[in-house]
């Protein structure tokens, strides 16, 4: 009978504290529901824009769309975009990323040239308010002092935003990364002295299998080789959404695109191309140019199915239409030029389509090649470039009914 108080109070001790840890177990848990679930706004390649807070975004934007394009808390990670709600936003947010480089690096703005978000910055928003675009991610000035002073680099990425969430991707073939104080930072877009070295062309946004999702087509130069004002445009990206990610369009995937336009006039926009024949390159004087030997005389016709056709009758109409302007050939042996024929032998090609043999075709050549040369000095009456060669060896893509002439009556 003793022990019987101690036992008692011992129970008591123990009954308050269980209480104590229910109370405080329910306390946790209401906490936990009220709190919102977190939300990932990259699910693809995270953005890694150096952005600033909204206050400091709208002054160095120079407008309230930039300070809206912001994360609105100092919690939210330095380097990422919010998800932009409309085209207006994703261009104020190119506009504040490159003002945040400027605003780290005044004694670079004699040197930064025109603006380059306007320039680089496209964006297609549809119905539903799907935001999809190319965003200046991050721009990045050489270090002072390093040469050449103040070079311009930048980030620029494929966005699609809906609900909240982006899904991004660093565009671009063979890009550079450079080190900073920031960390490792991808680029695709260079530019020295106002000149943009690194060039993208103009996207296109269509959908293109009707799933509801744009495809996007973008072209640019590899950030490695440098701009050729000789060559173009030299690498093109067709994008898809699916699955929660870009990927590659599978129908355009084997395609070499050098243009978009609607050749046929129906709303799907096609493809221009030289098909097979892209690989080929003429034999220049100019070290390191890398212009292709013919002009891009194919067509990859879109289709309602999402597909693209070089066979079908709008593309055999619209390559009949360029064999039918193709200048024949011109071997005049007493051109001072040394690089004839070069730049004419789109009507090889046609002759080839029209189901002319590669023999019939050099037996017509005048003079006769008795060799084919890849260096510019050994090319002369009789020696012909190597291109020409090259251009007979490729199987023809298609067929047309009726060969050009390859020399003037």
């Amino acid at each position: 009978m003793g022990g019987e108080p101690s036992r008692r109070r011992s129970v008591a001790v123990a009954v308050g504290i269980f209480l104590v840890l229910v109370l405080a177990w329910r306390a946790c848990a209401s906490g936990d529901a009220s709190s919102p679930a977190s939300t990932s706004t990259s699910l693809a390649a995270a953005p890694s824009a150096s952005v600033p807070d909204a206050a400091d975004a709208g002054e160095d934007a120079g407008d309230e769309a930039a300070a809206d394009a912001l994360p609105d808390t100092k919690d939210a990670p330095e380097e990422a975009f919010p998800a932009p709600g409309s085209c207006e936003v994703l261009e104020a947010q190119s506009r504040a990323a490159e003002a945040k480089a400027l605003a780290a690096r005044p004694d670079c703005k004699k040197h930064a040239g025109d603006p380059i978000a306007p320039a680089m910055t496209r964006c297609s928003e549809d119905d539903a308010g799907v935001v999809v675009g190319l965003r200046v991610d991050r721009v990045v000035f050489s270090e002072p002092g390093r040469e050449p002073e103040c070079e311009l680099n930048a980030q620029i990425s494929l966005v699609r935003a809906a609900r909240g969430a982006q899904v991004t991707l660093v565009l671009g073939s063979d890009n550079e990364h450079l080190e900073t104080d920031a960390g490792r930072v991808e680029v695709n877009f260079e530019r020295l002295n106002g000149w943009h070295w690194d060039i993208f062309g103009e996207p296109v946004f269509f959908d293109y299998d009707g799933d509801g999702e744009r495809e996007v087509i973008v072209s640019g130069i590899p950030a490695r080789g440098g701009a050729d004002e000789w060559q173009g445009h030299e690498w093109h990206h067709a994008w898809t959404f699916r699955a929660g990610a870009w990927k590659p369009y599978p129908p355009v995937r084997d395609i070499a695109i050098d243009e978009v336009v609607d050749v046929d006039e129906d709303g799907r926009p096609d493809i221009r191309t030289r098909g097979p024949y892209d690989w080929i390159r003429s034999i220049s004087p100019m070290a390191g140019s890398e212009e292709r030997a013919i002009a891009p005389m194919l067509v990859a016709h879109s289709r309602p199915n999402g597909t693209f056709s070089l066979t079908d009758d709008v593309a055999r109409a619209a390559t009949a239409e360029e064999c039918r302007k193709a200048p024949p050939l011109d071997f005049d042996a007493e051109a001072d030029d040394r690089q004839y024929p070069l730049g004419e032998l789109e009507s090889i090609v046609c002759a080839r389509l029209a189901g002319t043999s590669a023999a019939d075709i050099k037996a017509t050549l005048k003079p006769p090649c008795k060799t084919f040369e890849t260096s510019l000095e050994r090319i002369g009456p009789g020696h012909c470039p190597d291109t020409i060669r090259q251009i007979l060896g490729v199987p023809p893509p298609l067929r047309l009914p009726e060969p050009p002439a390859l020399h003037d009556p």
